[in-house]
């Protein structure tokens, strides 16, 4: 999916299971889910 180094400097958290997280996105098994 979106893997993008931009999307890892999105997330303030910078856990390598939470690298491919956005903003406001959710977590799911690394993929960027939005509502």
């Amino acid at each position: 999916m979106e893997s993008s180094p931009q999307f890892c400097k999105v997330n303030r958290r910078r856990d390598p299971q939470r690298n491919h997280i956005g903003g406001e996105t959710q977590h799911l098994n690394g993929f960027i889910v939005k509502p």
